[in-house]
């Protein structure tokens, strides 16, 4: 069995222009308990240069300025040996199937849990490191695109750009229903409102609407959902967008998993302008270990967020991406 262990405890620091900015941090790759030496790790996109000592060990620089999971697989096995022998196949395609990371978090602290009556369960905490306070980020536009029969597009990119040419987005590009998504600026340098915006659609090759494409209407300062469908040749068509309450913010959450499998809270609030954050979790994590994550995230939400106020629930992850930072701490739940 391939393994690569990692170092843990890894905390954020604010970025400070006279320092590195980050930290030297150590990993092993291990073969059933024992050292591979000679082998090539890669964390995130780069190769590290030097190949595993002897103990199987590498180094590699960390930037500890923001919350992240640098990924560490192994590239290469050429050379590499176990006990002082080469690997044989069976042994390079366990390594070569091991993962590991770096988890860089803000340092969480006084992590204290309480059953309540009904049997939820109240987490409480701090953070340090001065995490980010939730600020609204952005607005969303989103829509379905389809084709002059009505079927929806797949692959297609909105582009929108304000008249003043300051502020320009690119959608994600349209799933199978057709339905897109994309920040969206819904704003120029002068106060006018309505604000007039350039929507533009890229399919493939082709570019609907050109370098100027179609001025559309929105709202200041509101999401929106606006549709289009595309005819014949680079023709297309935006229908009349329709503006509604909601806005992207972003900040610091703050969750726990059983295993792999993320826990869904009952209830949270963001952290608050000390670092102090709170989450309400079901009864069924009683009696169960848990492991903290955290993760910057960038979510929609129909109502205001504000530090220390209510989180919408409404995007939580059902499970998380290879970068989010997890088992940064560990918490024993009471049973009652």
């Amino acid at each position: 069995m391939g393994r690569i262990v990692t170092e843990a405890g890894l905390a954020v620091r604010p970025w400070q222009a006279g320092s590195s900015n980050v930290e030297r941090v150590t990993g092993r790759v291990l073969w059933d308990g024992a050292a591979v030496a000679g082998a090539h790790v890669v964390v995130d996109d780069y190769a590290v240069p030097q190949p595993t000592a002897k103990d199987g060990s590498f180094g590699y620089d960390a930037d500890i300025t923001v919350p992240l999971r640098h990924v560490v697989r192994v590239g290469s096995l050429r050379g590499a040996a176990v006990r002082g022998k080469p690997l044989t196949a069976a042994q390079q395609a366990a390594v070569r199937s091991a993962s590991g990371g770096f988890s860089v978090g803000y340092a969480a602290r006084g992590l204290n849990a309480h059953v309540q009556k009904g049997g939820s369960v109240v987490v409480t905490g701090r953070v340090g490191g001065g995490p980010p306070v939730v600020h609204l980020l952005t607005y969303r536009l989103a829509g379905t695109i389809t084709d002059a029969s009505g079927r929806p597009v797949q692959g297609a990119v909105v582009i929108t750009r304000t008249q003043d040419r300051d502020f320009w987005t690119h959608s994600s590009a349209s799933d199978a229903q057709g339905h897109y998504t994309s920040f969206f600026a819904a704003s120029d340098e002068t106060a006018a409102d309505p604000v007039s915006i350039s929507v533009g659609v890229a399919l493939g090759t082709v570019s609907y609407g050109g370098n100027v494409g179609t001025n559309v209407s929105f709202a200041r300062l509101k999401s929106a959902t606006a549709n289009i469908q595309l005819g014949s040749g680079t023709s297309y068509t935006v229908q009349a967008p329709a503006s509604s309450v909601g806005a992207v913010y972003s900040g610091l959450v703050l969750g726990v998993r059983i295993g792999d499998r993320v826990v869904k809270p009952l209830a949270e609030r963001w952290p608050d302008a000390t670092g102090t954050f709170s989450f309400t979790l079901p009864p069924s994590v009683r009696g169960r270990t848990l492991t903290l994550w955290e993760n910057v995230r960038q979510s929609f939400s129909h109502t205001p967020q504000r530090a220390g106020g209510p989180v919408d629930l409404s995007s939580w992850p059902s499970q998380l991406g290879d970068a989010v930072p997890a088992g940064l701490a560990t918490l024993k739940i009471p049973r009652g």
